[in-house]
């Protein structure tokens, strides 16, 4: 569980663990920024948080942990910032999908692939629907996204991307109409 936000004290830098062997939750090292409605995803053996909203901005920065040195750093900054954001690893790059850019949802999608760009960098190939606070999942080596809000209302509507064909394509949408997931 990394940042997020409560009644208490507001946006939060804290990281909890959870240990299943134990069934403890443990403290890891605090994030440097306030960071909640943030992307989180494991990749590389690191993880990512990415984008989220603290300090009364929306923001593009990306904080690493990394477990071998129990220690954070910045990474490469998103070009868009985004809270309402998800992540997900696939096919060795990580894809930072809609969210919410402090003015209206977004449809666009950036992907940070080391082994070509030391940056995170916009695709041409965008979401079909605006989006944020949506579910993304990938299910037989294809990336679902399902749900959020669109900036009018929210949406049962779901739509799929395959790396090969590099393309997003509608899919059958939810029974309900849902956000925040």
């Amino acid at each position: 569980a990394c940042g997020g936000y409560n009644n208490r004290n507001g946006g939060l830098i804290s990281v909890e663990i959870y240990d299943p062997v134990l069934d403890v939750w443990g403290l890891l090292p605090s994030m440097t920024e306030v960071r909640c409605d943030a992307a989180c995803v494991a990749f590389n053996n690191k993880i990512y948080v990415i984008g989220g909203y603290g300090g009364g901005q929306i923001r593009s920065s990306v904080e690493i942990f990394n477990p071998a040195t129990n220690e954070w750093s910045f990474g490469p900054s998103l070009q868009v910032p985004r809270s309402g954001v998800k992540a997900i690893a696939y096919n060795d790059k990580i894809f930072v999908i809609g969210g919410y850019d402090g003015t209206r949802r977004l449809k666009t999608v950036e992907v940070y692939d080391p082994l070509v760009s030391p940056y995170f960098q916009l695709q041409d190939k965008q979401l079909i629907q605006r989006r944020s606070n949506f579910a993304v999942t990938l299910t037989d080596d294809k990336i679902f996204v399902m749900g959020g809000y669109d900036g009018r209302g929210v949406t049962g509507k779901t739509e799929m991307y395959d790396d090969k064909d590099k393309e997003w394509k509608v899919s059958k949408s939810m029974k309900f109409a849902r956000s925040a997931l």
